[in-house]
């Protein structure tokens, strides 16, 4: 029989993922319009070619890695690589072995998120991230 508390652990649990799916979009979304910029595309270009106003790639492309830290709210980093490794199934040197984040629990009902900075890949060739610029472990931990 199937309790409250394993409907709320379930709800639970589908929201982190969905959240980081959701940022896993917002990154990725943020990293094609670069691209494209560079390649030399107007906003207009980026729009069609992205299927989106072009209000919304402004938007995006003003949107800076800070912001979207600051949107985390329910994901976990293991959410965060799954959905990562996820959207990049075919591409090994895009998938992460660990999170750019830390959640430290500063009490029973708050949550606090740390950005990490890039430390290089690990054996795999998998990026790696780190507190204050230390070098990850092996396991993608810092």
């Amino acid at each position: 029989m199937v309790t409250t508390d394993d409907i709320v652990a379930a709800y639970e649990r589908a929201r982190v993922r969905a959240e980081a799916s959701t940022l896993i979009e917002r990154s990725l979304l943020r990293y094609a319009i670069a691209e494209l910029r560079e390649d030399g595309m107007s906003t207009r270009q980026i729009a069609a070619r992205l299927r989106l106003p072009k209000s919304t790639v402004n938007r995006v492309r003003s949107t800076s890695k800070e912001q979207l830290a600051e949107e985390l709210h329910w994901t976990t980093p293991d959410a965060y690589v799954e959905a990562n490794n996820a959207a990049w199934p075919a591409t090994p040197p895009m998938q992460i072995a660990n999170a750019p984040f830390e959640v430290e629990a500063t009490s029973p009902n708050t949550r606090r998120w740390r950005l990490l900075q890039f430390a290089g890949h690990d054996e795999q060739g998998r990026q790696r991230f780190s507190l204050d610029g230390r070098r990850a472990g092996p396991a993608g931990r810092a």
